[in-house]
């Protein structure tokens, strides 16, 4: 009789040690992309228009060619005011991966997400402030043309590539596929 009671109360220790891991854990803030711009830079998103040439219509309208002549872009497109107020905070976020950085068995652990397909490999690349620069030791699912929701906490810092200017990090603890 001895033995089901010592299982009994291994079982009970057990799950006490658990219970705190189980309680204190982080239910992620979900974000949209729009959630990462200060109030002004997502006021000057929603005025801009649509394509290129209306962008720059008095430009085009002069004979400028907008691939080959600098065409002016707006301020807001590469902005890097971030929300200061996001610093810390444990968020979902879906996107599309870009990889940057490989293991040696050729697993991307390290990549961009951004907002919509494309994007860092198309110019112009988002703005700095709607790129996340995220590193993840779990490895990356193979299938970079589907969206992802990355989880982990949000920081304010700038990553440099060749490929775009980040201004927020994400150390991700899940990537999972985006439902």
């Amino acid at each position: 009789m001895a033995r089901p009671i010592r299982i009994a109360t291994a079982l009970i220790f057990g799950i006490v040690l658990t219970l705190p891991l189980v309680t204190h854990a982080r239910e992620a803030r979900d974000l949209e992309w729009f959630d990462l711009l200060p109030e002004e830079d997502l006021e000057a998103m929603k005025k801009l228009p649509e394509t290129m040439a209306e962008l720059n219509r008095e430009q085009l309208e002069s004979g400028a060619d907008e691939l080959t002549d600098g065409v002016k872009m707006p301020e807001v497109l590469s902005s890097t005011r971030v929300r200061g107020e996001l610093e810390g905070e444990y968020v979902r976020i879906p996107g599309f991966l870009v990889p940057l950085e490989h293991t040696e068995r050729g697993d991307p652990f390290r990549f961009f997400l951004v907002p919509y397909f494309g994007a860092c490999i198309h110019s112009p690349p988002p703005p700095p402030n709607q790129i996340v620069h995220v590193t993840f030791s779990g490895g990356l699912p193979t299938d970079l043309y589907a969206p992802y929701n990355v989880v982990g906490e949000l920081e304010i810092e700038t990553t440099e590539n060749e490929l775009g200017l980040a201004t927020y990090t994400i150390d991700a603890d899940s990537i999972s596929e985006f439902r």
